[in-house]
């Protein structure tokens, strides 16, 4: 499940730099729009990825 690991760790990067993007965005303008649709996509990759990663076989621990 490394790779899987690695996957969770890039969409979390993502989501983190696209909130912050739509941090300094005007509320309801078109770039802000489409930067929260993408958050909500991300959000929802995360999510699935995690799960994947919790339920693979041989899974190591990664709290920490």
């Amino acid at each position: 499940a490394p790779a899987s690991l690695f996957t969770v760790g890039r969409v979390l990067r993502e989501w983190r730099a696209a909130e912050r993007v739509l941090a300094e965005l005007a509320p309801g303008t078109p770039e802000w729009q489409r930067t929260s649709s993408e958050i909500e996509m991300l959000r929802g990759q995360y999510q699935q990825l995690f799960k994947a990663a919790e339920t693979s076989p041989g899974r190591t621990s990664t709290q920490g």
